[in-house]
């Protein structure tokens, strides 16, 4: 039977999947907020267990629905999910090991810090690369936007190297942290190996998709996942992930930076209240 959880559910599934294909981010780092705040004025109250579960299975579907997407559009790189997402995940079980030994508000002001500099690195103006290949015919009318199909990126060992370390020390913090990171990932690609952020957002849900797939099945099979309230859930991202990939795809370069800035930006903020009220 289908009840206010379920309808609420399928409603916030929406607007985390919608961002999620947007700006290759998770969901999570939207949805839990919204469960923790929003679900009790409703009176309905979920363990953090079963708030973690919920999250873990948007974020596999709406990582699994926007890839896919990105992946026809030629938003996704195999190369930049091997080395810099292998890297993430090496650093996020090394980061979750040593965060039993810090402080949890050192933990925030941490990655409130991180998140600042990533605002900072998304709206500083850099050049991104414009390596046309034959394909382009030369035509240096070509916007960025309409070549990122022909690039490729990280090629040389020192564009590797460098992908690999913003890999494993951003999967350090989010390790850490208790986050996918993917909101730290995208501004540092751009900014460092000066990756346009379509493909960054692409590929950052290739490797979401990975480590989503591995957390959702987990939580799955010990029976942490409520499966009627998952279905909506799953069902209200899966639609706006495929709407927010495309929106993804057809908006600008700078538009997206904008609007990520502005997401990390609200994240933030909350980070700071819940310090100054620790």
């Amino acid at each position: 039977m289908i009840g206010l959880l379920e309808i609420i559910l399928f409603f916030l599934g929406g607007v985390s999947g919608f961002l999620a294909g947007l700006l290759g981010i998770g969901g999570a780092i939207v949805l839990i907020p919204m469960m923790i705040y929003i679900l009790p004025y409703f009176g309905l109250n979920l363990s953090m267990h079963e708030i973690m579960g919920l999250s873990m299975a948007l974020v596999f579907f709406a990582a699994l629905t926007g890839a896919i997407i990105h992946f026809k559009g030629g938003n996704l790189r195999k190369n930049l999910i091997i080395v810099v997402g292998g890297a993430m995940l090496a650093g996020s079980f090394f980061g979750a090991i040593a965060s039993r030994y810090v402080m949890e508000k050192t933990l925030l002001g941490v990655f409130a810090l991180v998140l600042a500099l990533s605002i900072v690195m998304l709206l500083k103006p850099k050049t991104e690369k414009s390596k046309v290949k034959a394909v382009s015919g030369g035509d240096d009318s070509c916007s960025i936007d309409s070549i990122e199909e022909v690039e490729t990126y990280m090629t040389s060992r020192k564009e590797k190297i460098t992908g690999a370390s913003l890999g494993f020390s951003i999967g350090v913090i989010s390790g850490m942290a208790g986050v996918g990171g993917a909101a730290i990932l995208i501004p540092a690609l751009t900014f460092f190996l000066r990756i346009p952020i379509k493909i960054c957002i692409g590929t950052s849900l290739g490797i979401i998709l990975a480590g989503g797939a591995a957390g959702f099945f987990g939580k799955a099979i010990t029976g942490q996942i409520p499966f009627i309230p998952a279905l909506f859930l799953a069902a209200g991202g899966i639609l706006s992930s495929r709407l927010g990939s495309k929106v993804s795809m057809r908006l600008r370069g700078e538009q997206l930076k904008k609007i990520l800035a502005v997401v990390l930006l609200v994240t933030l903020i909350r980070i700071i209240a819940t310090l100054v009220t620790f």
